[in-house]
This record gives C-alpha cells, sequence and structure tokens, in this order.
C-alpha cells in the first residue's frame, strides 16, 4: 500500500463479474486533487472475476491493489482484512456490484471532511437497482418510482448514532475519517455483515452527514452475502436475524466505551 495516499476505497467482491468492471471504472473516473488508491478483496472467486480484477491491477499498478484469497475467507473476513491494512486518512467504501456515478465524489467528501471535524462519516444517496431474477425483484417493482436509499435519514443534517441505528446510509456511499481502532470479535468474525459495526463503531460520539445528492447505484441481486435466491421472505428473516446480533452486541459497546451514549436509538432498532 502507498504511504502517499490521502484515500483508500476498500472493495470485496466474489463472482461479480458482471459487475465489478463498472465498479472499478467509476473508481478510476474520480477526479482528486489527492492520491488515492483501491484495495479489493477478491476471496478466491471461481466465474472469472479474479482475471478481470488481475488485468486492472496490472493496467493500474499505482492505484488498483488486489489481495486474491485462497482459499475462500468469507465476506466478514474479508472485509475486515481489508480494514486491518487501512493506513490512509480517509475510507471510501464500494462493494463489488455497485458503482459511484458522481466523478467528483470522493473529492465532495473529502473537502467536507477537511473543514468539518466534528463529521466522522459523510455519504450520500444511492439508486437501488433490482436485477429481474432477484428474489427482491417483485418487492421493489411495485413502487413507481426509483427507491433512492437512505429513504428515512435527513439529508443535509447533522445526525448522531441515535438517528442512523434505524437505518444506516449504503456502505458504498460511506467516506469515513478512519481511527484505528480495536474492533471486537463479534464485529470481525462469525457474522455477515461489516457495514453495521464499521460505521456504528466509527461514528462513535461523532457526526454523520448524508448529502442530498445521489451519486451511486446499489445492485440488490442474489451476489450479495445473505440474499436468498428463492425467497423474499427467507432474506429478510436471514438478515433481521443477523442484525438482531450486531445491534445486541453494539449496546455492549457503547455501554463499555462510550458511556451508554446513544443505545436509546440502537435499543430503538433493537
Amino acid at each position: 500500500m502507498s504511504e502517499n495516499a490521502v484515500v483508500q476505497i476498500i472493495c470485496v467482491t466474489y463472482n461479480q463479474k458482471d459487475y465489478i468492471g463498472p465498479a472499478l471504472d467509476s473508481f478510476l473516473m474520480q477526479k482528486t486533487n489527492f492520491k488515492f488508491e483501491v484495495l479489493i478483496g477478491d476471496d478466491c472467486s471461481t466465474d472469472g472475476t479474479s482475471d478481470i480484477v488481475a488485468e486492472y491491477a496490472r493496467k493500474y499498478p499505482d492505484i488498483i491493489k488486489h489481495f486474491k484469497r485462497n482459499p475462500n475467507m468469507g465476506c466478514l473476513a474479508n472485509f475486515m482484512d481489508l480494514c486491518g491494512r487501512i493506513t490512509a486518512k480517509y475510507v471510501a467504501f464500494c462493494d463489488g456490484d455497485d458503482y459511484w456515478t458522481d466523478e467528483y465524489k470522493l473529492q465532495k467528501q473529502f473537502d467536507f471532511l477537511e473543514k468539518h471535524k466534528e463529521v466522522n462519516i459523510c455519504s450520500h444517496r444511492v439508486k437501488v437497482a433490482v436485477d429481474k431474477d432477484c428474489s427482491l425483484y417483485n418487492f421493489y417493482a411495485k413502487l413507481k418510482d426509483p427507491f433512492i436509499y437512505p429513504a428515512k435519514l435527513q439529508y443535509n443534517k447533522y445526525l448522531t448514532i441515535k438517528d442512523v441505528a434505524e437505518e444506516l446510509p449504503s456502505l458504498s456511499s460511506v467516506f469515513i475519517r478512519w481511527r484505528k481502532i480495536d474492533f471486537p470479535d463479534w464485529a470481525t468474525k462469525n457474522g455477515k455483515y461489516g457495514d453495521f459495526p464499521v460505521i456504528f463503531l466509527q461514528l462513535g460520539r461523532g457526526k454523520l452527514y448524508i448529502f442530498k445528492e445521489t451519486m451511486g447505484v446499489y445492485r440488490k441481486n442474489d451476489s450479495g452475502v445473505i440474499f436468498d435466491k428463492t425467497s423474499a421472505h427467507l432474506y429478510f428473516i436471514k438478515s433481521r436475524l443477523e442484525y438482531f446480533k450486531i445491534l445486541s452486541k453494539s449496546i455492549e459497546y457503547f455501554e463499555e466505551n462510550y458511556n451508554s451514549y446513544g443505545i436509546e436509538g440502537i435499543k430503538k432498532r433493537l
């Protein structure tokens, strides 16, 4: 990793050959006045994803850093390993099946955090795109307008953990002033989601700010770590069980590390 990179982009991928190219292109199109690099955790893909990432890394060796796993680590371990490699002041995230649509996204978020020291995390709205063969397609197809996420959180406002416990911004929109913290075992092992623990624990007592602009696309498809290919109901059951575990442990963490700051919001979501 480059010690001169001011921003590092964390990207995890597994068998996403139809999506990883657009994701990488959206990183490379970024126009910034600072250096950035991309850390890609390729979790032993078997569908050609690895070849695509390797080709990008060959063409852009100063930007694309390919971590090809062998054997498969699992999504959470893959994600947290990349987080453990972060050396930059700021970190952006984008999953391998999502992509950004604004070439100044990183610059806008960088400029904002440079000016607002009380804000630990800033994000933006994303458009949700659902593949037709995804088990959630019928759920979203009923909507008349494109679904913009997050749907409930206030934009252009300074939010705290109490506000975002009810609904998190998409990880692929998140830009963090990175703090070196010791993530507890429950956040790094035996789980599926890394976004909840990272956002909760990195936010701490700080503020989160969401731009009203839509600067990315969040795909929902059956390549997701917890999606069920046959049933939207099973997906919701699986995801809520995972949320229950994370929220319960987050309450314990905030009691121990932040003097119970914000736990009423987490309890409400729980």
